[in-house]
């Protein structure tokens, strides 16, 4: 009795699938995307204490210094999050600030691939270089 076409192909058949089932546990986990989120205040002890306009002085004596400062006048905390109205898969828990001149002009929660995106952005930026003249 001759065997069937097919029991012949089994172990190709078999080898095919084994290395297409390994093959998503052999690559690498896709970076998550930079994400943000705008932020109308930050709040302590259930009241705004942050908002736009806040001074560069009351931001420093309500959070304390900034865990990084990004360029001029872009600071970071971390361990932040948007309380009940963040969704639980949300991974923005870093704060950001950013001062024109000395007040909040802008507020938002980041994510880690944000703040590495941010921070590359400034270490790019040549430096403000003033020239005077005689």
């Amino acid at each position: 009795m001759k065997p069937l076409p097919s029991a012949r192909i089994t172990p190709l058949a078999l080898l095919a699938a084994l290395s297409l089932a390994l093959l998503p546990a052999c690559t690498a986990p896709a970076a998550k995307p930079a994400a943000r989120h705008a932020v109308s205040s930050v709040e302590k002890l259930g009241r705004p204490a942050i908002t736009a306009g806040t001074s560069l002085h009351e931001v420093l004596s309500t959070l304390g210094k900034p865990h990084r400062a990004l360029g001029d006048g872009v600071w970071l905390y971390r361990n932040f999050d948007g309380g009940f109205a963040q969704e639980p898969d949300d991974d923005c828990r870093t704060l950001k600030l950013v001062f024109l001149g000395d007040r909040v002009s802008d507020i938002e929660l980041i994510n880690d691939r944000a703040e590495t995106v941010f921070a590359a952005r400034f270490q790019n930026q040549p430096a403000n270089l003033q020239v005077a003249a005689k």
